[in-house]
């Protein structure tokens, strides 16, 4: 009879039990040395020579001696040839080595926090299957909401929406060789470097007759010289006396409507530091002072 399916082992009662000193008949005999031998055939071995023909309930777990790690599917206190399945929570006390790609549920995947707290990865809830891949590096991911700080990240063909820029640096600044080119197209051109280049004002001033600056850019002082002539003097010099100044006179009703005049660079008197500006009478016979004098200057300083 041996096992009664229920784990039970039943043994072959024909002639049991034996009474001392009768006869043991062959028959009963060899039906209980078979329902032996089928028994313990049946059940499993601890030294590893028997493979069980189906599932095996385990009630209270399973139990290992065996302390050391495992390094591959061939090692480790349990080995097997199939897939494992874990219909409750799985806890790996060191390290979980996966060769293989890892699935996990709708619910994402957990990780406890050096201290406290869980964070939690979830896939998005997109069709097919994205690939993301990590770098070979060590650090902190950034997020999509978060208030994070990069460091040394370059950004290709970047869409950045209302950007707060603290400080730049680097050869994306267009320095004052590049502004005085004027042929990159690739450098952002800062407020300090703006007015190197050649299009750009270098200088500018609107005076009064007597020198009194009204607004100006680049410009230390102004000289009055005498009726009609002027001196505008500059902060930061030319490179030489070659660039091109430009001016113009600005007179108002406390002048008589007939009375015209223009301006001119004085060039004999013009320099690296100042530009000299006359301002002479219609006939260009007598120099006149107008209400405000106007000049700017273009060149390489």
């Amino acid at each position: 009879m041996s096992y009664n399916g229920s784990g039970t082992f039943n043994i072959n009662s024909a002639g049991q039990p034996v009474v001392t000193g009768t006869v043991i008949a062959s028959t009963p005999f060899n039906a209980l040395t078979a329902d032996l031998g089928t028994g313990l055939s049946t059940a499993i071995t601890k030294d590893g020579q028997t493979t069980t023909t189906a599932r095996i309930p385990f009630a209270a777990g399973i139990n290992s001696s065996l302390v050391t790690d495992a390094t591959n599917t061939a090692t480790g206190s349990i080995i097997t040839a199939g897939g494992v399945g874990v219909a409750k929570a799985l806890f790996v006390g060191t390290t979980a080595n996966i060769a293989g790609t890892t699935t996990f549920g709708v619910t994402g995947a957990a990780f406890p926090g050096s201290t406290s707290g869980t964070a939690t990865i979830v896939a998005p809830a997109v069709a097919g299957t994205p690939t993301i891949t990590l770098p070979i590096v060590t650090g902190t991911l950034a997020t999509l909401a978060g208030t994070e700080t990069l460091t040394n990240k370059t950004l290709t063909s970047p869409t950045i929406t209302n950007p707060i820029i603290n400080s730049i640096s680097g050869a994306v600044i267009a320095g004052q060789a590049s502004m005085e080119s004027g042929t990159a197209v690739t450098e952002i051109v800062t407020p300090g470097r703006q007015q190197f280049h050649p299009s750009a004002a270098k200088g500018w001033a609107k005076c009064a007759t007597n020198g009194t600056v009204a607004v100006a850019y680049n410009v230390t002082s102004v000289t009055d010289v005498a009726t009609g002539r002027v001196r505008i003097n500059w902060t930061v010099p030319f490179s030489n006396a070659e660039y091109v100044g430009v001016a113009s006179a600005q007179y108002d009703t406390s002048l008589s409507a007939t009375t015209s005049m223009f301006a001119q660079i004085r060039n004999v008197d013009t320099t690296a530091n100042i530009l000299a500006v006359d301002i002479i009478d219609a006939n260009g016979t007598a120099f006149q002072d107008p209400n405000y004098t106007m000049a700017a200057a273009f060149g390489d300083q």
